[in-house]
C-alpha cells in the first residue's frame, strides 16, 4: 500500500520520521516540537504509518472538538472518535445530552481497536465511566439480519431511546406499523429500519423534516443515549483500561491549569464522586505517554515550520488571495477536499494559482491542466486525489496576477491546511 502524499510530505521530516519508526518498534518515541496548526497532519501520518490505535489527550474540550474536525477530514470519520467531557451527574436533575452520551460510548467502544484514533480531553478522562460489565455494547444493524423488532424496541427504550410519534432529535424513536424510525445518539441524522417477517429488510437515511428517504444504508451502529444512575463508575484509564492504545499527550504543561479550570465547572460531579483526582490522572497518563507534542519554545527548534490560516474565506477571490499566502516563502500548501467533485470544481474556477492533482502515490497528473495556468502563474499548487493531501511548490520567478475578469465569488467547498 503506497504512502499518502501528504503524509509522504510530512514523514519526510526527520524528527517526525524518526518518532514513527520507534513507534513502529514499540518504543517510546520522546516528544516532538511543533506549532499547533501542525498537530492533525501529524497524528494523521503517525496513526497510518504505524498502524496502531492512538489515544490523543489534548488539555481542553475545544482543543479535542477542533483536532476531531481536523482528523475527521485527513482520516475519516470512522477512525476518528471524540470522547467529551460530560459536564453533568449520571442521573442528576440535569440531564447529559443523549449525543454527548452516545460519544462517550462510542469512544470506550473502540479505544485500542486497530486504526482507530480517539480524542480525549483531560476533563473528559477525569470523569469516571460506567463499569465494564454494566455498560451497553453498539447495536449494529444490516439489511438481512434476523432480529425481532419486540426485541430491538425495548433494548433500545433500555438504553435511553425514548418512544416519541415522530422522531425529531437524537436520542428518540418511533414505532410506525412495520416501521422502526430511531435517531442514533452519534448520527448526523435518523434511520429508517424497515421489516419483512423478522428480518431487516431494508436500513434508509431520512429527513426529520419531510420524512423523505435520502439514501440506502449498508449498516447501522446505535449506541446508548443515556447513563444509568446509581450505577458503578470507574477511573477510565483503569477499566476498561486503554487496551493496545498508544497514549499521545499534547502540550502537557497545559493539564494543570485545565483540570483546575474544570474543577470549578464540575463541582456537583466532584460532590458525587464522579470524578478522579487529577493529581493521579497526570501520573496515569504520564506512565502511559508514548509521545509528547509540544509547542516549540524560543529555543527550541520545531521539526518543521507551519503557517495558519488566518480566517475562514467567504469567496474564492478570499481564498486565492490566502493561498497564495500560505504557499509564499517556498512553503508546500495543502488543500482538503471532503469530496473528489468540490475538489474538481475548484479546480476549475482558481485563476491566480495553478493547481495540479496528484495520484494516490504522489506523482502529478500527467499533461498537467492545461487552460487554467496563468501566463506566468506565480504559484503551482497540488491538490489531492484522495481526502488526505498533497504537496505544492513556488516557482523559482516572480510573476504578475493574470488579468481579464474575476470570476463570480462563490463559497469555496474546502478548508485549507498549511
Amino acid at each position: 500500500m503506497s504512502t499518502p502524499p501528504l503524509d509522504q510530505l510530512v514523514l519526510a521530516s526527520g524528527p517526525v520520521g524518526e518518532a514513527a519508526d520507534r513507534l513502529l518498534a514499540g518504543h517510546n518515541a520522546g516528544h516532538l516540537s511543533l506549532g499547533r496548526p501542525a498537530w492533525a497532519v501529524v497524528l494523521a501520518a503517525l496513526a497510518r504509518r504505524c498502524g496502531q490505535p492512538l489515544l490523543v489527550v489534548p488539555a481542553r474540550d475545544e482543543e479535542a472538538r477542533d483536532l476531531v474536525t481536523d482528523l475527521e477530514a485527513l482520516l475519516g470519520p470512522l477512525a476518528v472518535a471524540l470522547w467529551p467531557s460530560r459536564g453533568a451527574v449520571s442521573g442528576g436533575a440535569v440531564g447529559i445530552s443523549p449525543h454527548l452520551v452516545g460519544l462517550r460510548a462510542r469512544a470506550l467502544g473502540v479505544l485500542g481497536a486497530p486504526g482507530r484514533v480517539v480524542v480525549a480531553s483531560t476533563p473528559a478522562l477525569m470523569e469516571r465511566v460506567p463499569a465494564r460489565d454494566v455498560r451497553a455494547d453498539e447495536v449494529v444493524l444490516e439489511p438481512g439480519m434476523r432480529i425481532d423488532m419486540d426485541a430491538l424496541v425495548d433494548r433500545l427504550a433500555g438504553v435511553g431511546y425514548e418512544r416519541v410519534p415522530q422522531v425529531e432529535e437524537r436520542g428518540e424513536m418511533a414505532v410506525r406499523g412495520g416501521l422502526l424510525d430511531v435517531y442514533p445518539s452519534t448520527a448526523d441524522g435518523p434511520v429508517r429500519i424497515d421489516w419483512f417477517g423478522d428480518e431487516v429488510e431494508s436500513l434508509r437515511a431520512f429527513s426529520p423534516f419531510t420524512q423523505k428517504t435520502i439514501r440506502p444504508l449498508t449498516r447501522v451502529g446505535i449506541w446508548t443515549a443515556a447513563e444509568p444512575g446509581d450505577i458503578p463508575l470507574v477511573d477510565p484509564l483503569v477499566d476498561p483500561g486503554i487496551g493496545g492504545a498508544r497514549v499521545v499527550r499534547l502540550q502537557p504543561a497545559d493539564y494543570e491549569g485545565a483540570l483546575r479550570e474544570a474543577l470549578e465547572r464540575l463541582e456537583d460531579e466532584a460532590a458525587a464522586g464522579a470524578l478522579d483526582d487529577p493529581a493521579m490522572l497526570i501520573s496515569r497518563l504520564d506512565d502511559l505517554a508514548v509521545l509528547d507534542l509540544r509547542v516549540p519554545s524560543g529555543t527550541e527548534t520545531p521539526a518543521f515550520d507551519v503557517r495558519e490560516a488566518r480566517f475562514a474565506t467567504r469567496g474564492m477571490a478570499e481564498a486565492e488571495s490566502e493561498m497564495a499566502r500560505l504557499s509564499s516563502d517556498r512553503k508546500r500548501l495543502v488543500v482538503c477536499f471532503a469530496r473528489r467533485g468540490d475538489m474538481e470544481r475548484t479546480q476549475h474556477l482558481v485563476t491566480r494559482v495553478a493547481p495540479v492533482i496528484m495520484d494516490a502515490d504522489g506523482r502529478g497528473a500527467a499533461g498537467g491542466l492545461g487552460g487554467i495556468y496563468p501566463p506566468r502563474p506565480p504559484h503551482r499548487i497540488r491538490l489531492p486525489r484522495s481526502r488526505s493531501g498533497c504537496g505544492a511548490r513556488r516557482h523559482a520567478h516572480p510573476a504578475t496576477p493574470p488579468r481579464g475578469p474575476r470570476p463570480a465569488h462563490r463559497r469555496p467547498p474546502h478548508r485549507i491546511i498549511p
